[in-house]
């Protein structure tokens, strides 16, 4: 595995929007945050582009990803938005360039997507705050993407907690679990025997938490694995009348329970990190 070569202040980071169209008040923002700490801000011609939600056609994301791919001047790809639409890019992106001359490629979300495309040809990148969450995100956190962007720590510290480090020296996957389990059956979800699986989720239904946990068993993943980091699972529903539903059929178990229902059978080790869609979401190395 490459890992990308550490940032110093004074080298460009870009702008993309895989999935949901920025704005210019979001383009401002990150480019104020990072050229406080010194780095300089490729801002692609394109980048503003929008399809109704996109920003900008599958051919224009895909495009402009692939500009800054292939500009030797970047060393970092620092993703706006998540939603929906990085994965329609996967097949028009040129994943093996992207491997061979690494360079990080940073966010999360449905920004998983991408992540998978790297993870697959053997690459590193990194699960962090996207553009558009970095500048609101607590100094804390900001300042732990930089530190392993800088090389200052090999990765998420959290990872040092009591008897994680003897299963997290493994190769670290994953992300969404609503994208990982879109992927899941396609050639671009390669989870390999041994692998940790980093999974967190926004505004799902209970069951369907289930049903992706119990897809991610059928299909054999689960069996690959020698951990899983459980993220944050925000916004969850259950299908009871407060959200909507005819009458009470509550689930009976919360998000990690019903993890943990799947894991606890096979003996897989499983533990809570500060990663997803909350203020605390610290970068992990993904590879």
């Amino acid at each position: 595995m490459k890992r990308p070569q550490s940032l110093s202040p004074g080298d460009s980071i870009a702008l993309a929007a895989p999935s949901r169209f920025a704005t210019v008040d979001q383009v401002h923002e990150i480019t104020t945050l990072l050229e406080s700490r010194g780095y300089k801000v490729v801002v692609d011609d394109e980048l503003l582009a929008r399809d109704f939600q996109f920003a900008g056609t599958d051919k224009q994301r895909a495009d402009v990803f692939n500009r800054l791919i292939h500009n030797d001047e970047v060393k970092a790809i620092w993703c706006m938005r998540g939603g929906y639409g990085a994965g329609r890019l996967l097949p028009y992106i040129d994943f093996q360039h992207l491997v061979d001359f690494p360079k990080w490629v940073i966010g999360f979300s449905d920004i998983t997507a991408l992540h998978c495309g790297i993870l697959k040809l053997g690459g590193v990148c990194l699960h962090a705050p996207l553009a558009t969450t970095l500048v609101s995100a607590p100094t804390p956190v900001v300042d732990a993407c930089f530190d392993i962007l800088e090389g200052r720590i090999s990765n998420a510290s959290f990872l040092h907690a009591a008897g994680m480090l003897k299963w997290t020296e493994s190769r670290i996957v994953g992300g969404n679990l609503s994208v990982l389990y879109s992927l899941n059956g396609s050639p671009w979800l390669d989870i390999k025997d041994g692998d940790v699986l980093l999974i967190e989720d926004i505004d799902e239904m209970l069951y369907h938490l289930d049903r992706m946990m119990n897809n991610l068993l059928l299909s054999g993943i689960l069996a690959k694995l020698s951990g899983v980091l459980i993220g944050h699972f925000s916004a969850m529903r259950d299908s009871t009348q407060a959200f909507g539903f005819s009458a009470d059929n509550p689930f009976g178990k919360n998000a990690v329970e019903i993890i943990g229902s799947h894991l606890n059978p096979l003996g897989i080790p499983y533990a809570i990190v500060p990663v997803g869609h909350e203020p605390n979401n610290y970068p992990i190395l993904l590879g």
